[in-house]
């Protein structure tokens, strides 16, 4: 099984695998009021997966602060993505049994949970908004055609699904005019540029490994990306066009997956330096890394929230 498209931040072979109310952090105890929308851009949203194994959606403070649990339920759920004015969260969830993933999306207090995709055998994740919250991008695999996967768009109340490419991971350009994603179309997994129609296909990287998970900067001019194989990946950054790479971790582990502060000028990532999953956060330049997060499971798929 490609363990890419279990976890859509973990491009591992492997299984790591409402409301404010009275829920639970981690450890049991009970949880902070999640920070005040005033804070804006300070809130991450992120997925755990614990002992169990059974993932849930939190939130916290950029400095790993007012850890809350936003989903309590059966079913796995991942890969939290902001809404552009930050009052929604998409997300993935699994069926019970495993065999169908698909997309949700929820007020942020966690309320108000409604499924948008319903298509049995397939896995839907990586949801990703329109910087006008009009539309959802996402990506759908197909366990039984040896997890082929496309690019989807649909309507935000989950209208009007199409596919658009071949590939995965897509994130949305901050104009709105173009996606980039990963595709093997071409041999191993590289990253694209496309526009949200389709059309206007331009290859970003051609390594000898596995290039996933690309991501803008608020400001659209440079790209994060995964790159690396089964053994170790590290976090890389370019320019948008895919000129001056720079690899920006080097810890020699699982770095995976990434999001920017809405400033530009942090970075947050997963890591196994401890041996687990946990979040970090880094400097654009590659200083300053900082672990924020500190679980007895994986810490994995950091969103940061939009400015408010």
């Amino acid at each position: 099984m490609r363990m890419n498209r279990y976890i859509a931040a973990i491009p591992l072979w492997i299984v790591l695998m409402s409301g404010f109310g009275c829920k639970k952090t981690p450890n049991g105890s009970e949880s902070v009021p999640v920070p005040s929308d005033g804070r804006g851009g300070d809130v991450i949203a992120f997925s755990i997966t614990p002992p169990s194994g059974n993932n849930e959606i939190y939130l916290m403070n950029s400095d790993g602060s007012g850890l809350y649990q936003l989903t309590d339920e059966p079913g796995r759920d991942c890969g939290p993505s902001w809404s552009p004015d930050g009052s929604r969260i998409a997300f993935y969830k699994h069926s019970t049994d495993e065999t169908t993933w698909s997309i949700y999306v929820m007020e942020s207090d966690g309320n108000n949970i409604r499924r948008l995709t319903d298509v049995q055998g397939v896995y839907d994740d990586s949801p990703t908004w329109s910087p006008d919250g009009t539309r959802i991008a996402f990506a759908r695999a197909y366990p039984d055609e040896n997890y082929r996967s496309e690019v989807w768009m649909m309507n935000a109340d989950g209208s009007q699904q199409y596919q658009i490419l071949e590939g995965g991971g897509p994130c949305w350009s901050p104009d709105g005019t173009r996606l980039t994603y990963h595709s093997s179309q071409d041999g191993d997994s590289d990253i694209y540029i496309a526009g949200v129609d389709g059309s206007q296909l331009v290859r970003l990287t051609n390594n000898d490994v596995d290039d996933r998970w690309p991501v803008w900067s608020p400001n659209g001019t440079r790209i994060t990306f995964t790159s690396g194989n089964q053994a170790t990946e590290e976090i890389y950054i370019m320019n948008a066009d895919g000129t001056n790479l720079v690899q920006l971790t080097d810890n020699n582990v699982w770095d995976s997956g990434s999001s920017w502060s809405p400033d530009g000028e942090r970075i947050a990532f997963p890591s196994f330096l401890e041996g687990h999953f946990e979040i970090y956060t880094i400097n654009t330049d590659g200083t300053d890394l900082t672990r924020i997060t500190h679980t007895n499971g994986h810490a994995i798929q950091p969103d940061w929230r939009p400015e408010l």
